[in-house]
């Protein structure tokens, strides 16, 4: 095959954490300084400013740009070669954006993600389709499923979307009122789990 090259943008789920809980942190402590300094509106409006202004600029200093390779016997990082044949397994999911996760047969693990909520994550998800069709004809190479490729996974996102919908038609009948804020939390927490189902892949494995 010929050698395919990916200009990717990579994350790490630790540092995209640490971002969101200091943003976080930030925010409502800057929220209790101006309390405090009895600022009023203009207390608020410098807390948002302060804290998007933190946020946005140590989210650029969080995204990797990077060249992957996918060659015939190897895949490139960084001009660094990794051989399919020192690789024991590998975990893939593409729950906003994707992740990819290689145990070597030293016992080594590298990690490689893209969330696409903070850069563009296109490109490393095309690579790590590529990837997988490649080694899918290595059989030395074990696929470990993940979560949203198990049947507990596919359980649990039908799960919680039929008991959301539940909620949603009876508590009106009920005479009883609920916070859109919660249910648009709720909303987006089931967006992101149905995006790391992988149904059509876990049904072509069975074929």
């Amino acid at each position: 095959m010929e050698p395919k090259n990916y200009k990717v943008q990579l994350t790490k789920s630790w540092q995209l954490l640490g971002l969101m809980l200091s943003f976080i942190g930030i925010f409502v402590f800057s929220i209790f300084l101006s309390q405090k300094l009895d600022l009023g509106i203009l207390g608020a409006v410098l807390s948002m400013l302060i804290s998007v202004g933190y946020f946005f600029i140590l989210k650029k200093r969080l995204i990797h740009t990077s060249v992957l390779r996918l060659c015939k016997n190897e895949i490139v990082i960084g001009g660094n070669p990794i051989y399919f044949k020192h690789i024991l397994n590998y975990k893939a999911h593409r729950a906003k954006g994707a992740g990819l996760k290689l145990r070597m047969k030293d016992g080594k693990i590298l990690w490689l993600s893209s969330n696409d909520n903070f850069c563009d994550a296109g490109e490393f998800v095309r690579f790590v389709n590529d990837f997988e069709i490649r080694v899918s004809r290595i059989p030395e190479i074990i696929k470990v499923k993940s979560f949203g490729e198990t049947k507990w996974g596919l359980y649990l996102a039908v799960s919680s979307t039929a008991l959301l919908t539940v909620v949603i038609f009876l508590l009106p009948t009920r005479g009883e009122h609920f916070e859109f804020s919660i249910i648009g939390m709720l909303l987006v927490s089931l967006t992101t789990l149905w995006s790391g189902i992988e149904i059509r892949k876990r049904l072509l494995n069975k074929r």
